[in-house]
């Protein structure tokens, strides 16, 4: 038994069972509790069957004066669920008991765990729900009792889900009456075991308590109808069967007493008009369910279609086919008459339904309507004399049939039969060409055309045949072709500059080599072959210039040359100068400067070259800068921070050598010395050719920083350590030191750097205490720093 907490949810739990599909909640109908007590003898007498909460235990009741009691409970069911003929029990049956919600009194015990287990035991007494009492309790059995183990936990709060099955199977197979359960704790003489569960007056509905019992519903299914020599399956279904292998099945063909005994049956007896089949399922306890299938089985047709006449016929004729049943026809054309009139070729079949709904299929006919064979075909409305001209067949004819040309004089180059075929005619004029088609005993109308032959013009070109790149050509048409011929001339890799027709025409060729001039004339339908004559244009010299130097400063001179083959040089060097040799030299001064080269080859092809910026001449740089603070031999540390102020020009690149490691590329850079020492500055300026020029700053000192120490407190007490207040540092030329008490009275004054105070005022030695001083000195770099505070005199 598993010890689960169950919360029906249900809108009906108020009518007296609840229906869950094959399942059944059966309520209480009767139920009380009966109790015992040493002290409290009135107990045994007293009826509790309209308590809503019935306890079972064996308790101490000394809060109420009494000793130990014993307490159990009695429940009855409705075990009759309103069953079809098509459910028998499945032999399981769970106990549904609630513990009462709101109550203090848990499942309790004292010890082991198993200590407030409990049995369900079945009753075979009749008993009143109000007059029950201890005394006049009803007798049980100990067959099938049911143990239930004890709560998980102390004290536990569970609901209970009970399996009673085999209780319920002796009220419901064994013919045992339902007199209810009863329930009492394992051991009545131990003390502290108590079990609390809801009775059917408990307030909240869901929470009473009810018994589920678990049917088995079949469901037997076949076809209603079917025709003869059909496949087809009766089958019987089986729900909420916790174990299907434990039910029998037995069919019956009631018709032909024919029995099965197999879930579902394939093909069974059957025959024309009404099957009954019934189908008996059984289990082992004591129940059995029925259900029946009822079948209809009908006539198959047997179609046949009859023809009128032949099958196999020209178009424009028909046939007639006639179905061997009057009524319930379908043709395959969607004709539901007995005859259908055919004029299109096919296979023709008709579908007949009996009134029972069987239906069947002809054997098709096959009609075939020979079609009337067209003569259209396709030729040429003009030709030329002489031309290959072309004849195709377009109609619907095989290339079996018969085909009947008249070419009207032309000569037939090539085809036969249905074709295609290429004629020519010799002579120009117009010419008339039919043709007749025969096919299946059936022959077309005849189809004609007519086709005019021109003349096929001439072409010559007159022009000339040799050109250098980038210039044009003249030409002009020399042929039999009138003014009013069209006139297709192709350039070939040059380009039409003007002129059409006849010509003249102007041809621009960009591309040196061998190329040609095309020309294509067409008179009416007549196309002259393409005419074409070669066109060479010659390649344009190349000119290069060589040159031994490119840039400079200041002024330079430059030897130039060429590769290429001409018979003229011309040479403009961009300064002034030019030259008429192949390779000559000339002189630059500072500027930028344009080369062009220019040539004439054998040919009499010229061309020109410029390299723009070919000669750069620039003025050499030059490097000076100053500084800020301005530089002296000698200059203080603190004051090592220095901004170097760039006066170069002609310059792009600077680089500064600060003297102590430190380097910078910037303009006009910053620079700090950390360390004093002696150091020389370089600067050193380039321009974009790489002319440098320097300029140097140096050597100059940079001194250590000055400094300055004011003690505190000192100890005039003659013992020759700390007896003076004084001023103590480096690179001190001149001070002034003043000390005053806490009135402001001055007590000492000097200008000496090197004096100090002894703690005396006109001879007189003062106290401890705390005096005010003043320093005011004067460094070597010039530099004055005034200092003020407190000084401390101890004796």
């Amino acid at each position: 038994m598993n010890k689960v907490n169950i919360v029906i949810f249900s809108f009906f739990q108020f009518f007296s069972l609840i229906c869950h599909g094959q399942s059944f909640d059966m309520p209480c109908i009767a139920d009380s509790r009966v109790s015992s007590n040493q002290l409290c003898p009135d107990w045994a007498t007293s009826n509790n069957g309209t308590i809503p909460v019935s306890d079972v235990a064996h308790w101490t009741w000394f809060s109420v004066g009494c000793g130990e009691g014993t307490l159990r409970g009695l429940w009855q069911f409705n075990v009759s669920p309103p069953i079809s003929e098509k459910m028998l029990y499945d032999n399981r049956s769970t106990l549904h008991l609630f513990f009462p919600t709101g109550s203090m009194m848990g499942h309790q015990y004292n010890g082991a765990a198993q200590n407030n287990q409990f049995y369900i035991e079945r009753v075979v007494d009749s008993w009143g729900e109000l007059t029950v009492t201890w005394n006049n309790q009803p007798g049980v059995t100990a067959t099938s009792a049911i143990l239930v183990p004890s709560s998980l936990t102390n004290p536990s709060f569970d609901d209970y889900l009970i399996d009673i099955s085999p209780i319920a199977l002796d009220w419901i197979c064994n013919a045992e009456p339902n007199y209810g359960i009863r329930l009492r704790m394992l051991n009545e003489t131990e003390l502290y075991r108590w079990v609390s569960f809801t009775n059917r007056e408990f307030l909240t509905i869901n929470k009473r308590p009810y018994l589920r019992l678990e049917y088995a519903e079949i469901n037997a299914s076949g076809p209603a109808n079917i025709c003869i020599g059909d496949d087809f399956n009766i089958e019987c279904s089986l729900n909420n069967a916790n174990d299907p292998s434990q039910y029998t099945y037995s069919w019956t063909h009631l018709e032909s007493g024919v029995t099965y005994s197999t879930q579902n049956v394939n093909l069974p007896q059957h025959q024309i008009g009404l099957n009954t089949y019934v189908v008996v399922v059984s289990n082992p306890w004591c129940q059995t369910a029925t259900d029946t299938v009822f079948l209809s089985v009908n006539e198959q047709p047997q179609p046949q279609v009859n023809a009128s006449g032949s099958v196999n016929f020209c178009q424009g004729d028909s046939v007639t086919l006639t179905s061997n049943y009057t009524t319930g026809n379908l043709w395959s054309n969607g004709s539901t008459s007995q005859a259908i009139n055919v004029l299109s070729s096919g296979d023709y079949s008709v579908s007949v339904t009996l009134p029972g709904g069987c239906s069947s299929n002809s054997s098709p006919v096959s009609v075939t309507v020979n079609q009337t064979p067209t003569s259209t075909f396709t030729i040429p409305q003009s030709a030329c004399t002489s031309a290959n001209i072309m004849v195709v067949y377009q109609g619907n004819a095989t290339a079996n049939a018969t085909y009947t040309w008249d070419f009207g004089g032309g000569n037939i180059v090539s085809g036969s039969g249905q074709g295609a075929y290429t004629i020519t005619y010799l002579n120009a004029g117009s010419y008339t060409v039919s043709l007749s088609v025969t096919e299946n005993n059936c022959t077309s109308p005849s189809t004609t055309n007519t086709i005019t032959v021109d003349l096929t013009p001439s072409v010559l070109i007159n022009g000339d045949q040799t050109i250098c790149e980038g210039e044009s050509l003249q030409f002009t048409y020399n042929g039999n072709a009138p003014t009013t011929a069209t006139y297709l001339w192709q350039p070939g890799n040059g380009t039409i500059l003007s002129g059409s027709g006849q010509g003249p025409v102007s041809v621009q060729y960009d591309q040196p080599g061998i190329t040609f001039i095309g020309l294509t004339v067409t008179q009416g339908s007549c196309v002259s072959d393409l005419y074409e004559m070669p066109v060479e244009v010659y390649p344009l010299p190349s000119p290069n210039i060589i040159n031994d130097y490119s840039s400079s400063c200041d002024s330079f001179i430059v030897n130039f040359s060429t590769s290429a083959n001409a018979i003229t040089y011309n040479w403009d060097f961009g300064n002034g100068i030019t030259a008429t040799t192949q390779n000559a030299t000339t002189s630059y001064y500072s500027g930028v400067y344009d080369v062009t080269l220019s040539l004439t080859d054998a040919n009499g092809c010229s061309s020109s070259f410029t390299s723009p910026g070919l000669i750069q001449v620039y003025p050499s740089p030059v490097a000076a800068f100053t500084t800020t603070p301005e530089l002296t031999d000698t200059i203080d540390i603190e004051n090592g921070s220095i901004t170097f102020n760039n006066m170069s020009v002609g310059g792009n690149t600077y680089n500064w050598d600060f003297g102590d490691g430190s380097t910078s590329s910037l303009f006009s850079p910053t620079h700090t010395y950390s360390s004093p020492g002696i150091y020389t500055i370089e600067l050193i300026v380039s321009n974009i050719l790489g002319c440098s020029d320097t300029a140097i700053l140096g050597p100059f000192f940079l001194s250590p920083a000055a400094t300055i120490f004011i003690p505190n407190t000192f100890t005039p007490n003659q013992d020759g350590m700390n007896d003076i207040f004084r001023v103590y540092g480096s690179r001190l030329n001149e001070g002034q030191l003043l000390v005053y008490n806490r009135i402001g009275e001055k007590v000492f004054e000097t200008f000496d750097i090197n004096q100090g105070w002894d703690g005396t005022f006109r001879g007189r030695v003062l106290n401890t205490g705390v005096y005010v001083y003043y320093c005011k000195v004067k460094f070597d770099s010039g530099r004055v720093e005034e200092l003020f505070g407190d000084i401390t005199l101890i004796r």
